[in-house]
């Protein structure tokens, strides 16, 4: 019995080990079309910033306006270091009116405008696989991309709070 507790320990931290050292998870380059007709991709977004920030944005979401105002207070402290961009579940044009209504200080693109569906899903299902939700990506999520697209953290419901204290230790 002694033996069979000494293997299971040894294979659960073989499993610990290899989740602590394997490479975040890496977002699909996304190209958003905007209202006037422009593509912008993650590089484009990031400006040339090492991290971009991203918030899932949904209308009338209650946790999408807490997030969204959260994001946008924090824009003004790191926003010459961190890249920030607002992603609406809607068209062009309904992430540019969610933009104007909350008075957001960052681009806000429509999820619906990516202009190839299936890296969409692909990036969606990143989203779900790095920061551990199963049931799907809520409005109000926020996530943090590196320079090399890799997610190095995610957000979502009550661990948003958590958000400056990880801005900080950038």
């Amino acid at each position: 019995m002694k033996q069979f507790l000494v293997v299971l320990i040894l294979v659960g931290a073989c499993f610990g080990a290899y989740e602590l050292l394997s490479p975040p998870e890496k977002a699909p380059e996304l190209s958003f079309e905007t209202a006037a007709g422009e593509a912008l991709g993650w590089r484009d977004l990031r400006g040339g910033k090492r991290h971009l920030l991203a918030v899932f944005l949904l209308p009338n979401c209650s946790l999408s306006e807490y997030s969204a105002e959260l994001v946008s207070d924090l824009h003004g402290q790191y926003g010459d270091s961190v890249a920030f961009v607002g992603l609406a579940y809607g068209t062009a044009p309904v992430a540019d009116r969610m933009k104007q209504d909350q008075a957001l200080g960052f681009p806000v693109v429509g999820l619906r405008a990516v202009t190839d569906p299936f890296a969409g899903q692909e990036f969606f299902d990143a989203v779900r696989k790095a920061y551990g939700g199963s049931s799907g990506v809520y409005g109000g999520t926020i996530i943090l991309l590196n320079d090399q697209n890799q997610m190095l953290f995610g957000l979502s419901q009550g661990d948003v709070r958590d958000l400056p204290d990880r801005l900080a230790a950038l």
